[in-house]
């Protein structure tokens, strides 16, 4: 079943991707599948690299920049894929890597935050969190990105040089990302189902 799902998969994404080939050629390859590997956006970016994109803007970042920028968000996939791909512990799964894929992105917005948020409901039976680790966490997640608002606005309605005070409130933000995603991993109890 799992390889007849897979094959599916693969096979309607080859056709699909063929198809807009054909019709569009290097513009589709471009704007559907590279466009994300040479992103940049300088002025409302969370990410860790935002400073280093900002630095870059004229030069570029090299080509083996870029690619090692994916190395430790593919071994975190790689290895949450390894620890909960079972058919049990699945949404589990989705949501840690839909939460790496957000948390290691070179571009961070917070529409990227419901990539995660909107699989956390599949998973909330199994987190087992005190009620003062959750209000720890959540609160300092929150409150990181409350405080890379501050300079952001600064920056962009002000005209005032907060570049690298935001960068440092990304590394907060980057740190709290961590820690929320190391307190849901530790706080997972996946249930058995009782049949």
């Amino acid at each position: 079943m799992r390889l007849t799902l897979a094959f599916s998969c693969l096979a309607s994404l080859t056709c699909v991707s063929g198809l807009c080939y054909m019709l569009f050629g290097n513009e589709f390859v471009h704007g559907s599948l590279l466009y994300h590997l040479k992103r940049f956006d300088i002025r409302h970016n969370y990410s860790v690299y935002f400073y280093l994109q900002y630095l870059s803007y004229k030069t570029g970042i090299s080509d083996m920049t870029r690619y090692l920028m994916f190395v430790p968000q593919t071994i975190l996939l790689l290895l949450l894929a390894i620890a909960y791909g079972s058919k049990r512990t699945i949404a589990f799964c989705e949501m840690c890597m839909a939460f790496v894929l957000v948390m290691f992105n070179s571009v961070v917005t917070c529409q990227y935050f419901v990539w995660y948020m909107s699989l956390l409901p599949l998973c909330l039976k199994d987190l087992n969190f005190s009620k003062k680790e959750l209000f720890l966490v959540s609160n300092y997640w929150f409150t990181s990105q409350a405080a890379w608002l501050l300079p952001a606005y600064l920056l962009e309605f002000k005209s005032q040089d907060y570049l690298l005070y935001i960068w440092i409130q990304c590394l907060v933000f980057f740190w709290a990302n961590i820690v929320m995603l190391t307190s849901l991993i530790r706080n997972y109890l996946p249930k058995l189902k009782v049949n």
